[in-house]
């Protein structure tokens, strides 16, 4: 097997697999991590485009979703904190009526801080070691999501997904791009915009159904 280079849309290099790491690809699990993620590059653009908006479609046909509408899902769910729920509930909106500019602008900057709250909800800590100054950091979303409390939590399926969509530089690495401001509006409409936002939806109503109560984990 030759060695294989991982570039982006702009040529840039992200990532490398030499041709000696191929021999221990069903035992290094970064190696395995990087082939899962290129079979999730191929599949979520058709995911989102053939599922997530015709199911869209269909629930607008039958309902009129309206913001007041979505804050009894929002308001005394663990993975909002509180004072957020407006924010969740008009990118919600906007998926709905399939603005991903705007869902992915009020959605993806919540995420690092919605995890933070279920990790206090179960009692954990939340913040990284002391630095040098004696400054206590907490954890950002790239650790959060290697966190085997969240792990427990949010079940390993979801994780990983987070991790692919949101983190990896290997994966769509989109709330990275997007708190950098290396995204363009067009990128912003993208699939990756219309995953993202299925996939806080996701997160939100298991929330609302009590998948993240601690007496729920062994079901989650």
């Amino acid at each position: 097997m030759l060695p294989q280079r991982f570039i982006n849309e702009k040529g840039k290099t992200i990532g490398n697999v030499s041709s000696k790491e191929f021999d221990k690809l069903s035992s290094n699990e970064d190696i395995v991590t990087v082939y899962m993620f290129r079979q999730l590059n191929m599949q979520l653009d058709i995911s989102s485009v053939a599922r997530i908006l015709p199911a869209i479609d269909k629930i607008m046909s039958e309902h009129s979703i309206k913001l007041d509408g979505l804050m009894p899902f929002l308001r005394n769910n663990v993975f909002i904190p509180q004072g957020h729920e407006k924010l969740y509930a008009r990118g919600l909106l906007a998926g709905f009526n399939k603005d991903f500019v705007a869902a992915a602008l009020f959605l993806v900057p919540q995420i690092e801080n919605s995890i933070r709250n279920v990790l206090e909800y179960h009692g954990h800590v939340i913040t990284s070691n002391l630095t040098s100054s004696g400054v206590q950091k907490e954890k950002d979303l790239n650790v959060l999501l290697r966190d085997e409390n969240v792990i427990q939590i949010f079940g390993e399926d979801d994780i990983f997904m987070l991790r692919y969509v949101m983190t990896e530089n290997l994966g769509k690495n989109f709330r990275n791009l997007l708190a950098h401001g290396l995204l363009t509006y067009e990128q912003l409409q993208h699939q990756t915009s219309i995953f993202s936002w299925w996939l806080v939806l996701r997160l939100v109503m298991k929330s609302y159904n009590g998948s993240y109560n601690a007496d729920n984990l062994t079901d989650n």
